[in-house]
């Protein structure tokens, strides 16, 4: 086992930051806004709250929770099939750990599903995604790859908005992969972590209202509510498998205990989602739409192949059409090229092989949060009204890294032999 490539980056990128500074920093996912106050305030409420709570998550959130999911997005959810746990990473671990069979993972897909099944002694099945078709897994891909597993019980995770290409599945690729997954017996680990963070004016749709007797969700509040380090997830388990809700809050009484007291009052005020949180969550969103649109057009202008995004955080370009170039150059595999670019011109990615592609394709992942985000909250809200027009303008003026680190990768680009 290795150390996972995004905290590894981070810490990298982080060191060499206080040494010498400079690095626009690529590498790492993490929302750069704060919290919404009201999630704050009930923290600093509830700080004394140093009790042990139960193992399944207090109750009034869990209550909060699913009246958040139900109403978002038209979840069958109960708070009695809802685990809290210190982040949904956790949450995803236990849940392979308490599932038997093979896990079928999409290429890519997010650095830590594969660890994760490795350290549990799964077999791990990867799926190769199509990048003109957005690395979205395939039916008939998942169909294939189930014929190949041993098991009875197959496992899939499926990640929308996706970490690391941004892509949102419709609701007829749903249909699709929820086809199979009946045929096949394959339980679906629904990683529903960037929900917020969604670009299209369709409706979000998740594979659990087509597919829900076999489909678990999981979310939190990293991303769309700006607390990562938080670390707090939920779990929702479908009617169907009521039997592993104890089994999760068994594992929890046996490892973490209970997530931190404070922290979880906290998040029922986010999970609430009144009128304050709404309107936090609509306005960082804008802005990761207007920034993750800005790399896109600039990746794409120097001639990268790179699938638009549609949600989350993220850019997933490969360097393909430049491979004979960067051969001269001694570059042949994308951690190669990762080094070039941090070591010469101080521009952090991460290489797509820690997402499960060749690294033959020279693809990368590109994070889209390089800036104050706090900062960038209350240009945006003070500006609002010129953006409209003017998104690209808003961008190279209050977020300077993006347009700089855009530079420095075409500066690397015409250096080539």
């Amino acid at each position: 086992m290795e150390h996972s490539p995004t905290l590894a980056i981070h810490q990298r990128v982080t060191e060499r930051r206080e040494q010498e500074g400079g690095v626009v920093h690529f590498g790492f996912g993490e929302s750069p806004f704060p919290a919404p106050p009201v999630v704050v305030a009930e923290l600093r409420k509830h700080a004394g709250d140093s009790r042990y709570l139960p193992s399944q998550g207090l109750p009034a959130l869990r209550e909060s929770a699913a009246a958040y999911v139900a109403r978002r997005f038209g979840h069958d959810a109960d708070p009695d099939r809802i685990v809290v746990g210190p982040g949904s990473k956790e949450l995803i671990f236990d849940c392979l750990f308490a599932l038997d069979g093979d896990l079928i993972l999409p290429s890519p897909s997010w650095v830590s599903y594969g660890p994760q099944g490795k350290l549990l002694g799964k077999r791990v099945i990867r799926v190769r995604a199509d990048p003109e078709g957005g690395y979205r897994l395939n039916a008939d891909a998942l169909d294939v790859a189930c014929r190949k597993s041993r098991t009875k019980q197959k496992i899939t995770i499926l990640n929308s908005p996706c970490n690391p290409t941004g892509a949102v599945y419709s609701r007829q690729e749903l249909r699709e992969i929820a086809r199979i997954a009946r045929r096949h017996n394959v339980i679906v680990l629904s990683d529903e972590i960037y929900v917020e963070i969604t670009f299209g004016r369709e409706r979000y749709v998740s594979i659990a209202k087509l597919c829900p007797e076999r489909t678990i969700v999981t979310t939190g509040m990293s991303k769309g509510f700006c607390a990562g380090g938080h670390r707090l997830g939920i779990l929702l388990a479908p009617g169907t498998m009521a039997d592993l809700v104890a089994q999760l809050t068994c594992i929890a009484s046996e490892t973490f205990s209970c997530v931190s007291a404070p922290v979880q009052h906290a998040a029922v005020a986010a999970f609430r989602r009144d009128r304050a949180v709404r309107d936090h969550v609509r306005d960082t969103v804008a802005i990761h739409k207007m920034a993750s649109e800005y790399l896109w057009r600039g990746v794409t202008e120097m001639g990268l192949r790179c699938p638009r995004p549609e949600g989350a955080f993220y850019l997933f370009p490969d360097f393909s059409a430049f491979a004979s170039d960067l051969r001269r150059a001694g570059v042949r595999a994308d951690a190669d090229l990762c080094a070039d670019l941090l070591d010469k011109q101080g521009v952090a990615l991460l290489p797509g092989r820690a997402f499960g592609v060749p690294s033959r394709q020279l693809a990368v992942r590109l994070a889209t949060v390089d800036y104050d985000g706090g900062a960038v909250l209350r240009a945006y809200r003070k500006e609002r009204w010129r953006t409209t027009f003017r998104k690209g303008e808003f961008v190279a003026k209050h977020c300077p890294n993006l347009p700089e680190g855009l530079r420095r990768m075409e500066e690397y680009l015409d250096s080539l032999p």
